[in-house]
């Protein structure tokens, strides 16, 4: 079997292909006929995206260890079960004063 196209998952999932074969046989052929049913796997071409665009969060200073500080929400347009990871990445800037006397 060739496709014509790619098949893609996310528009059909499932295919039921009928495969009819016959022998050719003389003087009677002999004829069967099978069904298959084709379930295309997703292969996560989609990349997970983000229901905000910009997400903004503060907090005070001293603060217990293991507070909530923000949540992210993500959608996966593959559809798919897999598990979504979010890295997040903290940069703290420290930023010291220099005073010259001249």
């Amino acid at each position: 079997m060739v496709t014509a196209t790619a098949l893609d998952r996310e528009r059909t999932g499932d295919y039921t292909l009928s495969v009819k074969c016959w022998d050719g046989g003389s003087p009677v052929s002999r004829i069967t006929e099978q069904s298959f049913r084709l379930t295309v796997a997703d292969i996560n071409d989609n990349a997970p995206v983000f229901s905000k665009q910009t997400y903004h969060a503060s907090l005070v200073e001293n603060n217990f260890v293991g507070l909530s500080v923000l949540q992210v929400e993500l959608h996966c347009r593959s559809n798919t079960a897999a598990p979504v990871c979010v890295l997040i990445v903290l940069e703290v800037l420290n930023i010291v004063q220099h005073s010259q006397i001249i």
